[in-house]
């Protein structure tokens, strides 16, 4: 029934929703996620209610823990830490990936689809139609892949910088804010390989 179970490590767990209850493990479900509470309640996680699957301390190889908390469309949160290993952590944001794309990152990445990071009111980042498209006040301004000169990652700000060389523009997503910080690495690599981006 679930492909994999990750307990939450923490005993001094942020207890957002349940008062005195706390998720004591996440299992990841053909369909999503279910969260199993210390008090034995078991709560169903669908992929087509979930905003975003966000993680804390991604880029830290130095803290004790991981913090991945999934984000529900009516704004519930459901957070637990993990253990530090990065395999543990990526196996959550690949299950969810597989859901965003609707299967595994094709080798086309003009082909992908989906939404980067969420903002405030209409706000959002998003690959479409082989451009990186930029949503806010309800209009969009466009980017294509192809014209990106670089990445670069900001480990103490948590932000991934994204250079276009066309319009001298940068576009900047936050490691914490975005749908899927693994997701978006992947495309973002696979995109460095494919137009030779300088390292």
């Amino acid at each position: 029934m679930y492909t994999k179970i990750i307990k939450n490590t923490s005993k001094g767990f942020l207890k957002k929703l349940f008062g005195q209850n706390h998720i004591e493990k996440i299992a990841l479900s053909e369909d999503g996620f279910v969260v199993f509470m210390d008090k034995g309640d078991e709560i169903p996680l669908y992929f087509k209610d979930i905003k975003a699957v966000k993680s804390n301390f991604y880029f830290d190889k130095i803290t004790p823990h991981r913090t991945i908390t999934i984000l529900m469309n009516d704004q519930k949160e459901y957070s637990a830490d993990i253990a530090p290993e990065k395999e543990e952590i990526d196996s959550v944001l690949k299950h969810y990936a597989k859901y965003q794309l609707n299967g595994d990152i094709p080798e086309e990445i003009n082909s992908i689809k989906v939404i980067l990071q969420y903002g405030l009111n209409d706000y959002n980042i998003r690959i479409e139609n082989g451009n990186l498209i930029e949503t806010k006040r309800g209009r969009d301004a466009s980017f294509p892949l192809n014209t990106i000169e670089y990445y670069r990652i900001d480990k103490p700000s948590n932000t991934i910088n994204i250079k276009f060389k066309d319009k001298k523009t940068f576009i900047t997503l936050s490691a914490i804010h975005v749908t899927n910080i693994w997701l978006v690495l992947e495309i973002l690599e696979k995109l460095a390989k494919k137009q030779k981006w300088p390292i």
